[in-house]
């Protein structure tokens, strides 16, 4: 079963491959690159001196154990690391990282006008599979200089989870040549934004920032070790590890005003939706009829608005927050020991408000299906 509208055309349009106008590139390199990395980030980044590596996502907190940045690192040819950033947060990290080497022999270039960063998903990332231990299967990276007809063909699985497809660092002019003549550079950008949020991954500081790498389930997204030595802010996360509850979590959300909500059947029962292809359980969101661009049907949901269980005060205290949404999808962190205590995942109906009067937007929630099943228990110790 499919999503119609707009997670459709997403996912027809990651399936050929886009490039990422909102990352940009940094180039590190030197001797101690790797130590200097393995000493600040949450996650190994060892493995990242062999050559043919696979890339690492990983976490740079501050000293209160709360995420500064999250950022993908890639082995270059010739053994410089390439940290794929949001462009709007490049600045902000790059000054932090330069802050944190001191005087170690670590050079941090800008190789945003060299480097693009590429994301394919759909019928691209269904040609890699994870591996007998759950983790994504990966290949040997390819010269970026060979004349291979399909300049997509060496990206890696994306480190995360191998569902979200392949994601790479290519140049700049081979990226900009993914997009078809014509075509809107916004529209890949909603479309892979989209397909994360279908599949409750948030990524960079808008959405991450100031949280609990544990509330953003950036454990279960290969983002963190809890084998390594000692990083900026581990006291915390590794102290919430072990206590093994997280009150709060990042969770994928379905938005619209109440009316427009369809009941698939009178019981409202349904299976768990996987990817962006199946609609979720219970409600989808239906086709619009008359003007497709008449703003008064679309939701409004929007980052910073509270959310509250359907039926309670709005007075009282909220249960989440909406931190992203794209038209009808997007992502709200929410107190998942009402997630755990409903039937299903469908069952648990909840709304958002906003300031401004008549701003009430309906929200539906999933539950992933590379979450952790011990997570929704472990709530409510």
């Amino acid at each position: 079963r499919e999503f119609g509208g707009t997670l459709h055309r997403a996912f027809v349009m990651l399936a050929r491959g886009v490039s990422l106008a909102s990352r940009r590139v940094l180039r590190i390199a030197g001797e101690e690159a790797i130590p200097f990395l393995q000493r600040i980030l949450t996650n190994d980044v060892r493995s990242l001196a062999d050559a043919g590596a696979a890339p690492v996502y990983a976490a740079l907190q501050n000293a209160q154990g709360r995420v500064r940045h999250d950022l993908f690192l890639h082995r270059e040819f010739g053994g410089a690391l390439l940290a794929d950033l949001p462009a709007d947060g490049f600045k902000d990290a790059l000054d932090a990282l330069v802050k944190l080497k001191l005087r170690s022999p670590v050079t941090l270039d800008d190789a945003g006008e060299e480097l693009g960063v590429v994301v394919a998903g759909g019928e691209r990332s269904d040609r890699r599979h994870p591996t007998a231990d759950g983790s994504a299967e990966w290949v040997p990276p390819v010269d970026p200089e060979s004349k291979d007809d399909d300049i997509l063909s060496f990206l890696q699985p994306d480190p995360r989870w191998h569902g979200l497809g392949l994601r790479g660092v290519i140049p700049a002019a081979a990226a900009a040549e993914l997009l078809p003549a014509g075509a809107d550079p916004d529209e890949a950008e909603a479309a892979y934004a989209q397909w994360r949020y279908a599949l409750g991954v948030a990524e960079g500081s808008n959405e991450l920032g100031g949280l609990l790498p544990l509330e953003c389930n950036l454990a279960g997204l290969n983002a963190i070790s809890f084998d390594k030595g000692c990083y900026i802010g581990q006291e915390l996360t590794a102290r919430t590890h072990h206590t093994g509850v997280v009150r709060k979590r990042i969770v994928p959300a379905l938005f619209a005003r109440r009316s427009q909500w369809i009941a698939k059947d009178s019981a409202g029962v349904g299976g768990r939706a996987s990817t962006p292809q199946e609609q979720w359980s219970g409600h989808e969101v239906p086709s619009r009829g008359g003007d497709a661009h008449d703003e008064r049907q679309k939701p409004r949901a929007r980052p910073g608005m509270n959310v509250f269980l359907d039926g309670a005060p709005t007075t009282g205290k909220p249960v989440g927050k909406v931190i992203a949404a794209r038209g009808d999808v997007g992502l709200i962190l929410l107190r998942i020991e009402h997630l755990a205590k409903a039937d299903s995942a469908e069952d648990l109906a909840l709304v958002a408000h906003g300031n401004e009067e008549r701003c009430h937007v309906d929200v539906r929630v999933n539950i992933p299906d590379w979450w952790d099943d011990t997570w929704l228990q472990s709530s409510l110790r």
